[in-house]
């Protein structure tokens, strides 16, 4: 095939190009086929899996160890920054609310942990170390901006969490999960004609996708499609070519969130080809 044009688009703002040009590409159709070749693309992992305003708030009912004792509640709200977390950081970040050091030991009475086997999101009530706190009671508020109630946790429950001698444990209904999605879609609306099948539970439909891949990869890294054979597709009954529009979704086909002043790297590197008739 003979190539009319190389064409290398990019976009530091957004996961989306959209570029007009100057001199649109006029494609004789009476004498040749045209197909767009995809050599490559890439982005940065800075979708971010917490976007949303969540918060963690939670009461500590601690005793001064008298008879009879009087107790103190304390509550506390967390507000959960926006960012880019993989497991252990969010783990760690809850069970950090909770640290509590006595002498040079460190103590947790509310230990969070992710079951290896069931992937399920535990919490452990620590008796011992609940008693040398003074603790008796930890209740773990459970409103609708709960990170636990998030997609990620999905303990999906508006009833509060109460810890103590006789509640010492509880699982989330779900698996944790950190993305919702483990798939980015490269896809274009601008160039008719090009379409492909798209299957998920819901069966196959047609689509505007033209490469799939995996979304799992360390925060802000490179995430890139190299093609080892180039990849054509054909470009029917278009008579010119002067918008030039890809985007990134995810396996939803929700748009990929960016955070404030986040920069995706989103770039793409293609080439027009013609065969003769």
């Amino acid at each position: 095939m003979e190539t009319v044009a190389n064409i290398f688009l990019k976009s530091d703002v957004a996961f989306e190009i959209n570029e007009i040009s100057q001199i649109p590409l006029v494609l004789d159709n009476n004498n040749y086929s045209y197909f767009l070749t995809l050599y490559s693309f890439s982005f940065l992992n800075s979708s971010p899996n917490i976007y949303d305003h969540l918060s963690f708030d939670y009461t500590i009912t601690t005793t001064d160890g008298l008879i009879p004792p009087t107790t103190t509640d304390t509550t506390y709200h967390k507000d959960i920054t926006p960012g880019i977390y993989d497991s252990d950081d969010i783990i760690s970040l809850l069970n950090s609310y909770f640290l509590q050091t006595v002498g040079s030991v460190e103590y947790y009475p509310i230990k969070f942990v992710i079951n290896p086997i069931t992937e399920k999101t535990e919490i452990h009530f620590d008796q011992n170390a609940a008693n040398t706190l003074n603790i008796t009671n930890v209740k773990i508020i459970m409103n609708n901006d709960s990170i636990l109630n998030n997609e990620l946790f999905r303990f999906d429950t508006n009833t509060d969490l109460n810890f103590n001698t006789t509640n010492t444990y509880y699982q989330s209904n779900n698996s944790f999960r950190i993305s919702t999605y483990n798939n980015v879609l490269l896809t274009s609306s601008s160039i008719p004609g090009l379409v492909s099948l798209y299957g998920n539970d819901d069966g196959i439909t047609t689509s505007s996708a033209l490469y799939v891949v995996s979304s799992v990869a360390s925060p802000y890294s490179m995430i890139e499609y190299v093609a080892l054979q180039p990849i054509d597709f054909p470009i029917n009954n278009v008579s010119n070519l002067s918008n030039f529009q890809f985007k990134l979704i995810d396996e939803n086909n929700n748009d990929l969130k960016l955070l404030p002043g986040g920069t995706p790297d989103f770039s793409i590197k293609l080439a027009i080809k013609r065969r003769r008739r």
